[in-house]
């Protein structure tokens, strides 16, 4: 699911702004993947989908994009990772995000050797889902203090709009799927 042009370059703004981070630090094609596989499933839905949902970004949070970096780790800067911004449970977007979700897990084939995905949880990758938008790549010199910028980024954003879903399909050595 993509960011829209607008939102993604007022992003890039910021970040270059209010932090002097390079636009080479700063991802493109900004996106929530909704769906892994590691086996190829029928979709009912395009390729390529025109959509329109808002998240609201004051139910938003900075993360590293580590295992576990929702939450401080005092051994890591965050600057040395990539930066995102993941949705709490109670963002407006997240019904409208496991709607489509379901739309897609529910093709999922029967597992014989783990659970099947569910809304919250992931028969492949990571364990649980949690939409989120990697922002800056490693390297970026971002503060320490993620709640800062994180504030400052609320401040200067109301909504954020996802235009594209897009299904990418990887079957080589049966990898990702969407």
């Amino acid at each position: 699911m993509y960011l829209s042009y607008d939102d993604e370059n007022k992003i890039i703004s910021f970040f270059e702004d209010k932090f002097n981070i390079p636009t080479n630090n700063i991802v493109r094609g900004m996106h929530i993947t909704l769906y892994h596989s590691q086996i190829p499933i029928n979709l009912p839905i395009k390729d390529k989908n025109i959509i329109s949902i808002d998240v609201d970004v004051e139910e938003t949070r900075f993360m590293v994009m580590f295992p576990g970096g929702e939450n401080v780790k005092e051994n890591i800067l965050p600057s040395s990772k990539g930066i995102g911004i993941r949705l709490t449970k109670r963002n407006i977007a997240v019904s409208k995000i496991l709607e489509i979700r379901r739309n897609i897990y529910q093709n999922e084939p029967i597992l014989k050797t783990r659970k099947n995905t569910s809304d919250w949880k992931n028969a492949f990758g990571a364990k649980n889902f949690q939409p989120h938008m990697t922002l800056l790549k490693p390297g970026n010199n971002i503060p320490y203090d993620l709640t800062e910028a994180g504030d400052l980024f609320r401040k200067n954003f109301k909504q954020l709009n996802f235009k594209k879903l897009i299904v990418k399909k990887y079957l080589k050595n049966s990898k990702k799927i969407f």
